[in-house]
């Protein structure tokens, strides 16, 4: 099978060449700073570098007139050398990755510090508890169904969701992928205080996250070189290998200096910002691909694990997968980018900047919406004393008025013994809001005419 390649320059200056484009270089630190930092914002590579010079994005002076794209590229690649930062992270030959810190990361890192771990959320999600409660269920129901589906998982987002919600048993390996994944990241933000990492956790978890959806034999071991794991891409319709993660000897030696990164032992000696440190994390762990299966779900994991307990409580309620899925290719382009241009980490990182600036984004949208339609919804529930669970099963059916409840759904989804679910939905039938229907020992709760007048109103 083929392996993978970055695009990358046909024609390379010669070595004359090379020390009249250092001279350039050396003469106008304006425009090279110009063209690195707009061809930063994104992080480009080649061949979208390539397209933007020869249509003279970057602006450069007359001294530029002369040099070609690929010559571009050359003096480009010298000042992100320049302003690189050696990590921890070290490839198959011992070659340190490295990242460099744009300017725009600043105001980036500033904004996620007050939206994820400050206060400038707690006004939007400052409702009663178990509001809270149901933005945390739904939200982490999101992530699963999209890390699982990013992953491979083929069923339906409606069917993946009503199977959680309801807590009803996986019918399918798929359906099993997505229920392990939920229970994975369940477990990591209710626990995610309590632990450091270790071998044993990461085995654990992969227990966990494979649970009936690999074979046995696989589940909870690392990986070894028989194994003859690849990552596989799919280029215009033939698969091509993206990526051969490090014989099983450097996986086990570089798994202890990621556990010991993950738990900040280094950080006495570099600082590094924790949202920078847990996407070279989700990066480290995906490179390593330290099982059979599962790893990118549990490089995902890792990311939410790292930045909830440094404080970024608000990670809980944010499903980045939801958007990376919207985009595949670019992030496997920025595994690969990342791989193959010099072990430039700045590629995946910027991808993960710019995938956590817009899921934050929709975030806010979708708290906007669902604080308007509460609040329509309340004007025109004339009963003020519901308890909040009773108000959310109201809501629900308004919008779904075809829907049918049980005592048993509606225990599980907001996590109340079966007693306390049955008197909240018996409560709404006394008050005319719903019908009941016994069958065999369950009774069934719909929305009644009375409801459904006021969806009508």
């Amino acid at each position: 099978m083929e392996h993978y390649k970055v695009s990358l320059p046909r024609i390379l200056p010669n070595n004359e060449r090379e020390t009249e484009l250092i001279k350039i270089f050396l003469d106008n630190p304006d425009e090279v700073n110009k063209l690195w930092f707009k061809s930063s914002i994104p992080y480009l590579a080649w061949d979208k570098f390539a397209i933007k010079y020869q249509r003279n994005y970057f602006s450069l002076s007359k001294e530029f007139k002369d040099v070609t794209a690929e010559e571009a590229w050359f003096l480009l690649g010298i000042k992100r050398g320049i302003g690189g930062q050696s990590t921890l992270l070290k490839d198959t030959k011992d070659r340190n990755f490295r990242w460099s810190k744009i300017p725009s990361y600043e105001k980036d890192l500033h904004d996620f510090d007050m939206q994820l771990g400050g206060n400038q959320m707690a006004g939007k999600l400052a409702s009663e508890k178990i509001k809270r409660e149901r933005f945390l269920r739904q939200s982490l129901i999101e992530e699963a169904i999209a890390s699982s589906q990013l992953e491979g998982a083929a069923t339906t987002r409606e069917r993946a969701k009503k199977m959680l919600t309801e807590n009803s048993k996986p019918r399918s390996h798929d359906e099993w992928m997505i229920h392990n994944n939920y229970q994975t990241i369940r477990k990591i933000e209710q626990e995610a205080q309590n632990y450091p990492l270790s071998r044993e956790v990461l085995l654990d978890l992969h227990i966990l996250m494979t649970k009936n959806a690999i074979d046995e034999d696989k589940m909870g071991r690392w990986r070894v070189d028989e194994d003859e794991i690849v990552v596989k891409r799919e280029i215009g319709g033939e698969e091509q290998i993206a990526h051969v993660p490090p014989p099983e000897k450097v996986l086990q030696k570089e798994l202890d200096r990621l556990i010991a990164f993950a738990n900040d032992e280094e950080e006495n000696q570099h600082f590094l910002h924790p949202i920078v440190k847990a996407i070279m994390l989700h990066f480290w762990f995906g490179y390593l691909h330290p099982f059979c299966d599962g790893n990118g779900r549990l490089a995902r994991s890792l990311f939410y694990w790292y930045l909830l307990k440094h404080g970024y409580w608000l990670m809980s309620y944010v499903p980045i997968s939801t958007v990376i899925k919207k985009s595949p290719i670019q992030y496997a382009d920025a595994y690969c980018y990342s791989e193959q241009y010099s072990n430039d980490l700045t590629y995946f990182l910027d991808y993960n900047f710019r995938k956590l600036r817009q899921a934050l984004d929709l975030f806010n949208s979708h708290v906007d919406r669902v604080k308007e339609k509460s609040k329509e919804i309340d004007n025109i529930i004339p009963d003020r004393d519901l308890n909040d669970r009773q108000k959310q099963v109201m809501h629900h059916l308004l919008g779904k008025v075809e829907d049918e409840l049980t005592a048993r759904k509606h225990a599980d989804f907001h996590e109340v013994s079966w007693l306390t679910a049955s008197q909240d939905l018996k409560g709404l039938a006394d008050r005319g809001y719903l019908d009941s229907e016994k069958r065999g020992r369950e009774v069934y709760y719909n929305a009644s005419e009375k409801l459904r007048s006021f969806l009508n109103d």
